[in-house]
């Protein structure tokens, strides 16, 4: 139903919107612009729509629905190009024309065509206002105006009733359902309205709810965090924050505006998790140093991303280690940390999860912490298009020998090198890194395991080049790991200087090493052993840094946010 609304075009079998999206971006340059009937006004003059549009209360790249005009046919919408211009663009994305304010533009000649309801609408209206004009009566009657009466229920409208009434026993009333817009299945209330718009795209908005002061509101996403309240006949708007909403005082409300509906409590854990990422997103350093924060999409689309995507993802370890270690070491991660260089605020950590360093310093005193891996289904994002694939990626962690702080550094080397008798331990490390990597792609029903080196770069044990570990290290164990699962397949997938078949994302669109049969392949990602999912994201040049920032890897394989995580048990090596 969510997914639908945002495509659907009333008496139009199909709606390339994507089409639609992809050709505005092209045209107008702001890959920011998701124009989807974001603006629910019941009007039918097309100069109404666009002097709606004009108004100061919405931002540039609001648009409104979908119509089809009656002169030349075919389906199109307006968006708000900038404070002067509305600009019409078809669906299909063939024909773009700007509109400019003056209604003299496009006139009432361009009226796109609509039934003889709202004819009759304004008529009513007109006669119990005869002090407006004929202008300021469309406007007032273009509120109050409902094309799912009684007497002009769409088919659209009318199945979505029709649903809504199946799923709910028959115990949900249509109050509130006006201007449908965003479906969220069965809201209850104004905080997981708020929630559910923030999961969302920028400029996608909720459906209109009724306040107390009887006035029709809609909450719109219009990014960077923040989500507005607009009156839906344009008179009033305000930015709300989480702060001010609660469960029990529901701001302007007087209940659920779906009248009998439940929390869903799924929902309510799901705006727990993604309220625990936001707090965590922020806590990554953003100022002069550089933006070390995973993508601001992942964020905004959180909610959905763990319905699709949370189940999917599983925390590998050792048989025989302590569960408790584990989940210590999984869900207590430090946001950021390059070379022991914590990019991240330690107080706000502290407040706001209770710790202040990542478990492997604790786990690393009485020893070495317990081994793991984390593995997930993602979705990554092409850098130059919309386009988005679904990628499997499993995590290792690999021995840290890049300075003297680390843990490892002090156990294993001595007098600057990798003493000989730490040797076999790195390789049985090494083999059952592997292990975890070759388990979690049976898991998950992939034949394929695209292995990538891990502690090959700058973890490398010092006196090692890469090649020279890779030969000594990483290949052996890729090989003896290998050995338990003969039934995958494996391919190499090389990240690095002069290696360029492995460059994430752009490896997987448009022709890339591995654009192809990815629903068969588990690829390997290189972590580290303090921070989350990603590390420092675009302010990270190693291969952890670039799944970070082009994927949901920093959401769905950390615990705080994605509480679902399976813990699977891999045999010991």
């Amino acid at each position: 139903m969510q997914e639908a609304s945002a495509t659907y075009t009333k008496d139009s079998p199909t709606n390339p919107i994507q089409n639609l999206k992809a050709r505005y971006r092209a045209a107008s340059g702001d890959p920011e612009c998701l124009a989807t009937m974001t603006l629910n006004k019941q009007t039918e003059t097309f100069e109404d729509i666009v002097d709606i549009l004009m108004s100061e209360t919405f931002p540039i790249n609001f648009g409104s629905r979908v119509y089809r005009r009656r002169e030349g046919g075919g389906m199109y919408q307006l968006i708000k190009t900038n404070v002067a211009e509305v600009t019409e663009v078809s669906v299909d994305g063939t024909k773009q024309r700007v509109l400019q304010k003056e209604a003299a533009c496009f006139g009432l000649n361009d009226d796109p065509g609509f039934g003889s309801s709202w004819k009759r609408h304004l008529k009513t209206y007109r006669a119990s206002h005869p002090g407006m004009s004929l202008k300021e009566c469309m406007k007032g009657a273009s509120a109050t105006y409902r094309k799912d009466s009684k007497l002009t229920k769409t088919r659209y409208r009318g199945q979505m009733f029709e649903f809504i009434d199946a799923q709910s026993g028959g115990s949900l009333t249509l109050d509130g359902l006006e201007n449908l817009n965003m479906n969220f299945g069965k809201p209850a209330n104004i905080l997981w309205t708020y929630t559910q718009v923030t999961s969302l795209p920028k400029l996608y908005a909720s459906r209109v709810y009724k306040a107390n002061n009887n006035k029709d509101y809609q909450m719109v996403n219009i990014g960077d965090g923040k989500v507005i309240q607009v009156s839906v006949d344009g008179t009033t708007v305000r930015e709300i924050r989480p702060a001010s909403l609660s469960l029990s005082e529901p701001p302007g409300m007087a209940g659920p505006y779906l009248q009998g509906a439940p929390v869903p409590q799924a929902n309510s854990e799901q705006q727990s998790s993604c309220m625990k990422y936001k707090k965590l997103r922020d806590i990554y350093t953003h100022d002069e140093y550089g933006d070390f924060r995973p993508p601001q999409w992942v964020e905004d689309e959180c909610a959905s991303l763990l319905a699709k995507y949370a189940s999917l993802a599983k925390v590998l370890y050792v048989q025989g280690d302590s569960l408790n270690d584990v989940k210590r070491l999984a869900l207590e991660r430090e946001p950021v940390n390059i070379a022991m260089g914590r990019m991240y605020d330690i107080e706000r950590l502290q407040a706001e999860f209770g710790y202040r360093y990542g478990a492997y310093a604790e786990l690393s005193n009485s020893g070495f912490p317990p081994q793991i891996a984390i593995s997930c289904v993602t979705p990554v994002q092409d850098p130059n298009t919309p386009n988005r694939v679904e990628v499997a990626v499993v995590n290792l962690i690999g021995l840290a020998f890049d300075i003297r702080l680390q843990p490892d550094y002090q156990k294993l080397i001595k007098d600057g090198q990798l003493a000989d008798e730490n040797k076999p331990f790195v390789r049985n490390f090494m083999i059952q890194a592997y292990t975890l990597a070759f388990r979690a792609t049976e898991l998950a029903g992939r034949k394929v395991l695209c292995v990538s080196p891990i502690g090959n770069v700058s973890f490398k044990p010092p006196g090692y080049t890469t090649p020279e570990f890779e030969a000594e290290f990483v290949w052996p164990a890729v090989e003896a790991a290998h050995q338990l699962f003969s039934d995958i397949k494996v391919e190499r997938a090389l990240f690095g200087k002069g290696r360029d078949d492995y460059n994430v994302p752009g490896c997987f669109f448009n022709g890339g090493r591995w654009s192809k049969n990815l629903n068969e392949r588990m690829f390997v990602n290189a972590w580290d052993c303090w921070s989350m999912l990603g590390n420092g994201n675009k302010e990270d040049g190693s291969a952890d840094g670039f799944w970070g920032r082009s994927s949901a890897i920093s959401l769905l394989g950390w615990p705080g946010s994605n509480p679902t995580i399976a813990y699977e048990a891999v045999q010991r090596t």
